[in-house]
């Protein structure tokens, strides 16, 4: 969880402090926050003593908002970018109250954790000298090098930054991400879950599983494609599941002689590797497992009757031919339906417990800090950023 935890943390907080990236850019932008603010700047909120300045949030305003209409985000629609407007703001505000969190808890980093974010601040200001002197080197310049890092710093000094300031700037943020998740260690030390919590929970969720199953037998596929962070299976299995292999190829007659080598005793796995022209198949989980498969699954007719009519595992078909060319089918397995046991699932089941607990308890005094926090918010000061859907 811990990883998981710093990941997502990092991926929204130092997003939220990146200033002058533009996602939608081939060009990275070296510039790093805290930036000091603008002499005509608008403070946009204040927490507690400190004020939260418009520039700040404008860059990472545009940021996420170029990334998010680059995968199709219509912010022209008033309604959706209100509510984009809100989410930016209100984590903007939040990243806040927790570093002043974890200023008042008195929190601090190791020396070896000191020590490893400057050297992953040098590595990052490292990359961008690299990168700008490979374009300066793409560019014909004479002396790349040289050119390279006198532009990186005419790039910082606009965010009124040279290198120190730079590698600074980018070391301060890694450690607030430290100091949050530390927070976060912190405040769910103690949280324990009863194994009557655990067991109700698990008695809720097998039933969940079999309301939807009941509805829509095809989401059991789903599920287990999709899978979860804590290697769980669905906690229901519906009626009528299988796995099922083939070997597929282009030609009859090819076909007709694989078959008869497979009855001749020959390794169907092997022939599936060496003559199958079906690459899923051939990717694990597939590989191993086979197909999931029962009677409402997406595959072309011809398969999916012949996959069906096999009766003991094991068994095979004839070749059978499809509009992909033709098929040798294996039975692999015949999926039992029935609800999984808690002993099944223990280990993992109880550490999603647990972390959803501490979750839902670390949101909860989340809120507590920022009721605290004596928040002002200038909401109304950012309404206009995303107007018309666009935001260069």
């Amino acid at each position: 969880m811990k990883k998981r935890y710093l990941a997502a943390v990092v991926a929204v907080f130092i997003a939220f402090s990146m200033i002058g990236c533009d996602i939608k850019s081939d060009t990275p932008s070296p510039s790093s926050s805290p930036t000091p603010p603008q002499a005509e700047d608008v403070v946009i909120a204040r927490v507690r003593d400190v004020e939260l300045y418009k520039s700040k949030f404008q860059s990472v305003f545009r940021i996420y908002f170029n990334n998010y209409a680059g995968y199709g985000a219509d912010f022209s629609d008033e309604e959706l970018l209100k509510s984009f407007q809100n989410w930016m703001f209100d984590t903007f505000v939040q990243n806040e109250v927790l570093y002043q969190q974890t200023q008042i808890a008195g929190l601090t980093l190791t020396p070896e954790e000191e020590a490893e974010y400057r050297q992953i601040a040098q590595d990052r200001y490292d990359e961008y000298v690299e990168y700008y002197t490979s374009l300066a080197e793409e560019a014909g310049i004479e002396d790349p090098a040289t050119a390279a890092v006198e532009r990186l710093l005419e790039d910082l000094a606009l965010d009124n930054l040279d290198e120190e300031g730079f590698k600074e700037n980018y070391y301060d943020e890694l450690r607030r991400v430290r100091l949050q998740e530390k927070l976060r260690e912190q405040v769910v030390a103690d949280v324990t879950v009863s194994e009557a919590v655990t067991l109700s929970s698990f008695k809720s969720d097998v039933q969940f599983y079999r309301d939807r199953y009941a509805e829509n037998p095809g989401s059991y596929r789903t599920d287990v494609s999709a899978g979860n962070d804590y290697n769980l299976p669905p906690l229901f299995v519906p009626e009528g599941y299988r796995r099922v292999k083939h070997i597929l190829v282009d030609d009859e007659q090819l076909a007709i002689s694989l078959k008869a080598r497979l009855d001749a005793g020959e390794d169907f796995d092997k022939l599936m590797e060496e003559y199958g022209t079906d690459n899923g198949i051939k990717s694990e989980p597939n590989k191993s497992e086979g197909y999931l498969m029962d009677k409402n699954t997406n595959f072309v007719p011809e398969f999916l009757e012949a996959a069906l009519a096999l009766e003991n595992i094991g068994d095979l078909t004839e070749p059978v031919k499809s509009e992909h060319g033709y098929h040798i089918i294996k039975l692999v397995d015949i999926i039992e339906s029935r609800e999984l046991t808690y002993e099944e699932v223990k280990e993992n089941y109880d550490i999603m417990i647990l972390e959803t607990m501490q979750e839902e308890h670390y949101k909860s005094q989340i809120e507590l800090w920022k009721e605290d926090a004596q928040i002002v918010s200038y909401i109304g000061r950012i309404r206009d950023m995303g107007v018309g859907g666009t935001f260069d």
